[in-house]
């Protein structure tokens, strides 16, 4: 009983190795994996860390080159924060470095307690110290308030002077965004006004909101905005009779630094302040690229991000695929293609051909009679209709079936000869695989050392393949006793159909070195002259090991 056990299991054990080994090739895309998804050639997509080794692929978040300042709070330690665009120094920082859901990124800052802020110098003759500022401009930012905060300021920049306050307050009053211009609006020196904006629901505690503040001096709109709708805005007129726009700017002293969350209790994210409106930068509210509508031509567009594989190549041809699976995350409204080619030819990553075919596991059972060495993919990501989801691809892998060519054949040796008529027969064992069995055959090698074989022949004097068989010979009665016989018509026959003038012929006194391959039926042996890319001529075994024979010197032949 227990003899019959461990023989169910042999045999078991023996399936899954064949089952491996019939699968073994594998082309595989991700962490850990054999190719890194950074190798692609990517198209408004990028690589995004999720944490400490894992990585994802997602829709690359549109670039402000507006920007004058952007704190994206992505460094590992507080005091390693830096200004992303280079402009403006960093006095103090101060706050907990979270790693989480934050909107963009995969870090926020917290800030927990008193001594938690930022410190920002303003004394570089950017925006923060201009005393006119002509062009449109904005603050923006992501909060989440802790679920006590119901007052805190989250930033200032602010100078007091004569009893009188100038610049900007930006706070949370009884759970509701006041923004406060103190004085920031004037006439002249002595005519100054100060402005309020104020949101119209409480901030929420649990979720991230947008705050959008859009500062457009030529028309002295200002307008608040949340999570991109507008909840509030004013006109800084000189007098409702005198509608021309008040001046903008800091007060010509004040030299004090911006400070951000210096009373805040809460969560904060992507700072940023630059010149623009909210309709020209609407990537703060919407990271990827929502679909485009022209009434006029009536033709809705959408910005693609895509990603691209290098031109893969298999160890051996006639390679057969198995799987196409990978990992993916796609959001309601967002969509994610795999696209793929395979051919027997080789390709470049940018060639229009072969054509590129969309991965559908229902279909790509058909794949399993196509023949490839060459294969490349390709990802194609769309956010949904708004432009604020992405989906998002982890891995890929490619499973198939390989090819090899066979072994090496054994157990050739020199059965028989004639030195008068320059004649010698070879026999060696055959070989195992099923595929040199129906439709393989041999090609014996040989040559004046082991070597340099010069010399190949092919073909039987009937123009067969070599196969070591006579006719209605049974391959399984012949196993360990394949035959062939070679003389100078063999030589000649295989020269003529060759092309080959200077063949090697066999001559008294000459010591000659042979070896054998093995082919299977995907060898192309009958197209050995052709100088296109020949398909398969990798699937031939390694020469044997070299033996050699001397035929022996004419009897009358003169020293």
């Amino acid at each position: 009983m227990f003899s019959k056990i461990l023989k169910n299991n042999f045999k078991f054990i023996l399936i899954l190795s064949f089952i491996n080994f019939l699968y073994a090739g594998e082309f595989s895309f991700g962490d850990n994996q054999t190719y890194s998804l950074k190798s692609l050639t990517k198209q408004k997509l990028k690589l995004v860390k999720v944490g400490s080794k894992s990585h994802r692929l997602e829709l690359e978040h549109s670039k402000l080159e507006s920007n004058e300042l952007f704190l994206d709070f992505e460094n590992k330690f507080a005091n390693d924060l830096k200004d992303n665009t280079g402009n403006y120094k960093i006095f103090k920082s101060a706050y907990t470095v979270i790693e989480g859901e934050s909107f963009q990124g995969k870090r926020y800052a917290s800030f927990t307690n008193k001594d938690s802020q930022i410190q920002i110098s303003t004394d570089n003759g950017r925006l923060l110290s201009k005393t006119i500022i002509s062009n449109p401009f904005y603050f923006s930012f992501h909060i989440m308030p802790g679920e006590l905060e119901q007052n805190s300021n989250i930033f200032h920049k602010t100078y007091i002077t004569n009893g009188k306050k100038y610049g900007i307050d930006c706070s949370i009053v009884s759970n509701y965004l006041e923004v406060i211009f103190h004085n920031f609006f004037y006439f002249n020196s002595k005519l100054t006004y100060t402005y309020k904006l104020k949101s119209q629901n409480p901030l929420p505690s649990k979720k991230w909101t947008n705050i959008f503040i859009s500062l457009e001096p030529i028309t002295g709109l200002v307008r608040l905005y949340e999570n991109g709708k507008e909840t509030d805005r004013f006109f800084a007129f000189n007098s409702k009779e005198d509608r021309t726009p008040l001046l903008v700017g800091f007060h010509p002293n004040d030299t004090n630094p911006l400070i951000i969350g210096k009373s805040f209790y809460g969560k904060l994210d992507n700072f940023m302040i630059g010149y623009g409106t909210f309709e020209d930068i609407q990537v703060l509210t919407i990271p990827y690229q929502e679909v485009k509508y022209l009434e006029e031509y009536k033709f809705p567009s959408h910005t693609k991000g895509i990603g691209i594989s290098k031109v893969l190549k298999t160890p051996y041809s006639f390679s057969i695929p198995h799987r196409l699976s990978y990992v993916a995350n796609v959001p309601d409204g967002t969509s994610l293609e795999i696209l793929y080619r395979f051919s027997e030819l080789p390709f470049e990553e940018t060639d229009s051909k072969p054509i590129w075919k969309h991965y559908d596991p229902k279909t790509f059972i058909e794949e399993k009679n196509t023949y490839f060495q060459f294969f490349q993919w390709k990802v194609i990501m769309k956010s949904n209709y708004s432009g604020n989801l992405t989906p998002s691809l982890s891995n890929l892998t490619l499973q198939y079936t390989e090819s090899k060519p066979p072994s090496q054949p054994f157990g050739l040796k020199v059965s028989s000869y004639d030195h008068e008529n320059l004649k010698l027969c070879l026999t060696w064992n055959s070989n195992h695989e099923r595929d040199v069995i129906n439709g393989g055959g041999y090609l014996i090698h040989y040559g004046v050392s082991p070597e340099r074989m010069v010399s190949t022949l092919e073909v039987d004097s009937n123009l067969n393949k070599i196969t070591g068989l006579n006719q209605n010979e049974n391959l399984t009665e012949k196993y360990n006793s394949l035959t062939y016989c070679i003389d100078n018509s063999i030589i000649q026959l295989n020269s003529e159909r060759r092309k080959e003038k200077n063949l090697l012929f066999f001559r008294n006194g000459i010591t000659y070195y042979f070896k054998i391959t093995a082919y299977n039926n995907k060898y192309p042996w009958n197209q050995i002259l052709d100088k296109n890319y020949l398909v398969g001529l990798d699937q031939k075994s390694i020469p044997s090991e070299a033996i050699h024979f001397t035929f022996r010197s004419k009897a009358n032949e003169s020293n």
